[in-house]
């Protein structure tokens, strides 16, 4: 219902007159557009909404294992997230949990952006700067919050 109501919004149609289409993968679209992207977690739902490509995605804070940081994290992205502390087997630590999640929301929605699978989040550095695209990211209350679209 979140996603009709904001494409409708934005095309400025009645939301009776927004009709979705699924691609061969599966994922929601609006012939002649706008792109759309939802997300939620927790009690907290994203849409974003633009004329052009978005992935859009919203995660709660919540601890994570050592191995998930490492299979998702590129080295630099690692170092961001240890914050010049080894590693503990667990995230449970707040700052950490916030640079973590900063990083996994931007590269799901990097995934989202593009089309790649969850498989590809290891094969984008999201720290680092990209032609074409970029990322917007920010914290509410217990969330990382980011969306990725063209520049």
């Amino acid at each position: 219902h979140l996603a009709r109501q904001a494409v409708a919004a934005f095309r400025g149609m009645p939301e009776s007159e927004v009709v979705f289409q699924r691609t061969a993968k599966g994922k929601p679209y609006v012939d002649g557009g706008p792109f759309f992207s939802i997300s939620h977690s927790a009690d907290l739902v994203l849409c974003a909404v633009d004329k052009a490509p978005i992935g859009a995605d919203v995660q709660v804070f919540r601890p994570v294992g050592a191995h998930l940081v490492r299979r998702v994290c590129v080295p630099e992205e690692l170092s961001f997230v240890e914050g010049g502390a080894p590693l503990p087997e667990r995230l449970t630590e707040a700052g950490a949990l916030e640079r973590f999640f900063s990083l996994w929301t931007a590269k799901e929605a990097w995934c989202k952006y593009t089309g790649a699978s969850l498989a590809h989040l290891s094969d984008i550095n999201t720290l680092a700067c990209h032609d074409g695209f970029s990322f917007v990211r920010f914290r509410r209350e217990n969330y990382a919050v980011a969306v990725c679209a063209e520049k």
